[in-house]
Parts: C-alpha cells; sequence; structure tokens
C-alpha cells in the first residue's frame, strides 16, 4: 500500500499468497531478525548495567519515571550501534530484484563457509 501496489492489506494478502505461496508472506524475515535480535540483546543489557549501576548509586529503588528515562537511554545507545543492520535490513526488505546477490556457484558466496 505503501508503494501504491495494493488498494488494501486484504489485496496484498491475497496477491502475495497468489503469486509467491504462503512463504512470501514472510518475505524479509531473516533481515528482520538480522536487525531485531542483536538490538533487542545489546539494549537489555545496557538497560540492565545501567539499572543495576544506577541503583547502586541512590542506595534504593528506582521509580518507574527513573526506569523509564534508564530504557529510552540505553534504547538510544543501541539505536546508534545497531542503525547500519536497520539500513542492511530496509534495504534487503525492499529490494525488488534480488538476483544481484544470487550466487550459482557456492563457493562464490561469501556468507557460505565451505
Amino acid at each position: 500500500m505503501q508503494t501504491g501496489q495494493f488498494r488494501t492489506a486484504p489485496d496484498a494478502v491475497r496477491l502475495i499468497v497468489a503469486k509467491e505461496g504462503f512463504r512470501g508472506l514472510f518475505a524479509g524475515y531473516g533481515s528482520f531478525l538480522l536487525r531485531d535480535l542483536p538490538f533487542d540483546a545489546i539494549q537489555f543489557c545496557i538497560y540492565e548495567q545501567l539499572r543495576i549501576g544506577y541503583k547502586l548509586m541512590a542506595k534504593r529503588e528506582l521509580k518507574d519515571p527513573e526506569n523509564a528515562l534508564i530504557g529510552a537511554f540505553a534504547g538510544a545507545i543501541t539505536g546508534a550501534i545497531t542503525t547500519p543492520l536497520d539500513v542492511l535490513k530496509t534495504r534487503l526488505m525492499i529490494q525488488v530484484d534480488p538476483s544481484p546477490f544470487k550466487w550459482n556457484i557456492p563457493h562464490q558466496n561469501p556468507f557460505l563457509h565451505n
């Protein structure tokens, strides 16, 4: 719908399934994981370390606004770290013709380790 290919979401589902099968609905899932798994892992670690350090410094339980602020800060740091992965994910998800990125001979694919 954003690109003008489909009128409605149900139209998009019908056309994608008709053209690519049910698997077509999951196009881009691998690149989604490429970005989101590292983001979540890094953000959680940063959040926990900041929260523990702040709690030790304050010598008390943290209030909800303090936890929210720590979470926002952890998210900002993590976003800066993982932005290149987000760019890669977006480009992989929107590419129309992935053929330039296909290799016919396995040893030509730099992502496969023999």
